[in-house]
């Protein structure tokens, strides 16, 4: 190892110009990737949602608040409540009903599963329902802007 060092040492002193121009091609190819980065993925560093999440943090929603709800929520038999994403200030959440269950009365449920979480949660994220059945009037998907009253639906059965 080294003689190899000591080859390398003598090789650059022997041929310092070439050394010297090596070493500043190297260095303005890494700067040239540098600003060819920052060209082609300008915003690389800033947040996906931007400041659209501003304020997140004092109505932030976890698995234990989503627990909560999901406990103090008194489905009947047939509705059962699968999961709840986050997804930046969008609540998804999954419900499936079995074939039988009405429509109307799967709504309504809905609807009062999205009403159990408080004012400030409701005023700052919009919810989106998906209801999930072997019935050919599901699936249905409602949708509750945070500045609307209440659950839109938008999409009703079919394949």
């Amino acid at each position: 190892m080294k003689k190899k060092s000591n080859k390398l040492l003598n090789y650059i002193k022997k041929n310092k110009l070439l050394s010297i121009l090596i070493l500043i091609f190297v260095v303005i190819f890494i700067l040239f990737l540098v600003v060819l980065k920052v060209f082609i993925f300008p915003s690389y560093s800033v947040d996906k949602y931007g400041d659209r999440l501003d304020g997140i943090d004092s109505v932030l929603l976890n698995d234990s608040r989503f627990n909560e709800v999901k406990s103090s929520f008194e489905a009947p038999d047939g509705f059962e409540i699968d999961k709840f994403d986050l997804s930046g200030k969008i609540v998804n959440i999954y419900i499936s009903v079995v074939s039988d269950f009405d429509v109307n009365s799967a709504k309504e449920l809905s609807t009062k599963l999205v009403n159990s979480f408080s004012e400030d949660e409701l005023g700052y994220y919009d919810f989106q329902v998906f209801v999930t059945s072997d019935s050919d009037s599901y699936p249905i998907i409602g949708y509750k802007n945070k500045i609307s009253e209440g659950l839109y639906w938008n999409y009703e059965g079919g394949i």
